[in-house]
């Protein structure tokens, strides 16, 4: 019974990890990959279970450092479920790995602080079970407000930001989140005083980099937005220059047939008196058509709608 409730507490901490770092992609990918999402989250949700079971049904000295190293490599399946089905946004699921990362380690902290104080004589497997449910406990208190500021951020629209230093940027939260863990990665909860100034300085700078980065990603749209108006109103000038030059090579036409009008009109009178009528109708079909082809290009009544199309 030991055994299965420190399973429970390793594979069912990670699943509010796996939510945050689906959801930036969640309204970008096509159903057929969220249900190859479902699939293989589950097969590796129950394989998890056999091989902790395979590994840990002998051992006896399971401690907190067993339970943040199987937690740090179980998180790193999920991560690769996600670059294989959700593929060519590497750099971007790296930075969600160590934006969640941050978070999730904050989080864990605070509950690892009660147990250091006050969970030290509870075996192991209640202190993981504490640990464990206290951090969703805590997850879902903090997240259901927090999203409802920060849901709409365009860091979680990044699957369809193309034009970003994704190379460059993902390694502020992964090089913030690791060299935090290396201090942390041990057989104690969190108990000292370096160890809490460890974690609040990483939260603090890794808010700040969501603030700096979403400023950035705001200024990075209104640069596109501008570039996308200009590209409209550059293919606008050049269509009323076009209609312009058609329009100017149109009054050369009818400057020209007006100049012969009274002579086709002398052709086409002697032409009736003489009974030659089917010249007169070709002579007649070629005004015509020459009056329809100086004719304006009409598709609505707004004079610039009508350029551009």
């Amino acid at each position: 019974m030991t055994l299965f409730f420190v399973i429970i507490s390793i594979i069912i901490v990670q699943l509010p990890a796996v939510v945050l770092r689906y959801l930036p992609f969640s309204t970008s990918i096509t159903s057929l990959q969220k249900k190859k999402l479902l699939f293989y989250y589950s097969s590796c949700f129950i394989l998890q279970h056999i091989f902790l079971y395979l590994l840990l049904k002998n051992n006896d000295n399971i401690t907190p450092l067993s339970y943040k190293k199987i937690i740090f490599f179980f998180s790193l399946t999920y991560v690769l479920i996600n670059m294989l089905v959700i593929r060519g946004f590497f750099f971007k699921h790296m930075f969600v790995f160590g934006m969640q990362g941050g978070y999730s380690l904050f989080l864990h902290s605070i509950v690892a602080v009660f147990l250091a104080w006050f969970g030290k004589g509870l075996p192991i497997h209640q202190q993981f079970l504490i640990q464990t449910f206290s951090y969703i406990l805590l997850f879902v208190l903090v997240t259901i407000p927090l999203w409802k500021h920060i849901g709409d951020s365009l860091i979680f629209k990044i699957s369809a930001t193309h034009e970003y230093y994704w190379n460059i940027i993902w390694l502020i939260p992964i090089f913030a989140v690791y060299s935090d863990a290396i201090v942390t990665m041990n057989d104690q909860w969190i108990h000292t005083l370096p160890q809490i100034i460890s974690r609040i300085l990483t939260a603090s700078a890794l808010i700040i980099s969501w603030k700096c980065i979403s400023l950035d990603f705001e200024a990075l749209e209104k640069v596109l937005n501008l570039k996308n108006t200009n590209k409209l109103l550059y293919i606008q000038k050049e269509s009323i220059l076009n209609q312009a030059d058609i329009i100017d090579d149109n009054e050369k036409k009818i400057r020209i047939f007006k100049h012969d009008m009274r002579h086709n009109l002398q052709i086409l009178l002697s032409l009736v008196e003489h009974n030659n009528n089917l010249e007169a109708i070709q002579l007649i079909s070629q005004l015509s058509d020459t009056i329809q082809n100086t004719r304006p290009i009409l598709f609505c009544k707004n004079a610039v709608i009508n350029s551009a199309l």
